[in-house]
This record gives structure tokens, sequence and C-alpha cells, in this order.
């Protein structure tokens, strides 16, 4: 009996984790796809990290749609970048405990593969392109 709840739990887990992942935008759907092909993340770890994905970045929607809202209000201009640099902080912040949050959820070996291949590193030496792609960049590895 125990199992069996066990087992249902973990099926409603991760079919909430496809839902939200359908809610997605087609760039959000597409880097999570990328994001468990490259870490080989286990079938245990997909539903976890895909809500936690989904989580923060609904919230970085919504936050999205705040600054298109104080952008189209009748404020003073200089109320509005008050605001949207706020929002623009509170997005950023998102981002960054998005980041903190999947990461602690992998092993060692997923977070060598995410920080050298998802997510590289910033250079010290300041080089760009229109198209630059940190993780295949000569100068940036």
């Amino acid at each position: 009996m125990r199992l069996q709840l066990l087992i249902i739990g973990f099926i409603s887990f991760a079919n909430l984790s496809c839902m939200a992942q359908n809610n997605l935008l087609p760039q959000d759907s597409s880097w999570l796809r990328r994001f468990h092909t490259e870490i080989i993340s286990t079938e245990l770890q997909k539903p976890t990290l895909d809500s936690i994905y989904s989580h923060y970045t609904f919230e970085m929607y919504a936050v999205d749609q705040q600054i298109k809202n104080v952008q189209q209000s009748e404020q003073s201009e200089e109320s509005i970048n008050t605001e949207v640099t706020a929002l623009n902080e509170k997005r950023k912040n998102l981002k960054e405990l998005r980041e903190l949050d999947l990461t602690a959820r992998l092993t060692d070996a997923q977070r060598k593969i995410y920080f050298e291949k998802i997510k590289p590193a910033k250079p010290s030496v300041l080089h760009f392109g229109m198209n630059h792609d940190r993780a295949n960049c000569g100068v940036c590895k």
C-alpha cells in the first residue's frame, strides 16, 4: 500500500512537471530539453528539475508582465525608470535563484557538465560578436 502511494505520488508529480513544461515559451522548453540531454538527468531528477525551472520561469514571466504594465502606465519618466530598474533587479535575482536551485540538485559530475557546456563562465577578456556562444568559443574555453 505504501509503495502504491509512493508510485502514485511520483506519477502525479511527473504529470505536473510535464504540464508545467508544456506552458513554457518555446525557447524555455528548448533550453530545458537541452539541459536534460547535456547533463544526462535521471528519470527521478527530471520532474524535480522541470518543476524548479518552471516555477522560477513563471515568476520571471510575471515580472516581465509587470515591466510592460509599468512602461505603459501614465507615470512620470523618473518613476517608470525607478520601478523598471527594481523589477529588472528582481528578475535577475530570480534567474540567479533558479540556477542555484537547479545546480543544488545535480550530482558533482552533472554540475561540472552544466558549468562547462550549458553555463560557461564569462571570460576575463572582453570579446564578443552578434552571435557569441561562450560554450563553443575558443577564447572562452
